[in-house]
C-alpha cells in the first residue's frame, strides 16, 4: 500500500501520495480550473503574490506544495483513523 500524507487546506483534510496527486486534487476540487495542472499552479501563484506577498514556486509539484505549506496556507496534519468528515483522497 503506498503512503499517503495527510494535508489541512482550507479546513478540509486531503491525503495523498505525491505532491503531484495532491496538486491534480487541489485543482480538481478549485473553483478556479485550468486548463492543465501546470496553468492552475501558475495561477495559485500568481494570486497568492497578490494576496499575501508569498512567492510560490510552479517549477514542480513538489516546490509548489512546500511553497504552499511554507506560506501557511496548506498544513501536514497527523494521520487519523476518522473518515467521518468528508475527507478526499488521491
Amino acid at each position: 500500500m503506498t503512503h499517503q500524507t495527510t494535508y489541512l487546506i482550507d479546513g478540509c483534510r486531503y491525503r495523498a501520495s505525491t505532491a503531484a496527486c495532491l496538486v491534480r486534487l487541489m485543482h480538481t476540487m478549485s473553483r478556479t480550473p485550468a486548463a492543465d495542472d501546470q496553468a492552475w499552479m501558475e495561477d495559485v501563484a500568481e494570486r497568492t503574490v497578490l494576496q499575501d506577498g508569498g512567492k510560490v514556486r510552479v517549477c514542480s509539484p513538489e516546490a509548489f506544495i512546500a511553497d504552499l505549506i511554507s506560506c501557511g496556507l496548506i498544513k501536514p496534519c497527523p494521520e487519523v483513523r476518522d473518515a467521518t468528515l468528508g475527507e478526499q483522497f488521491d
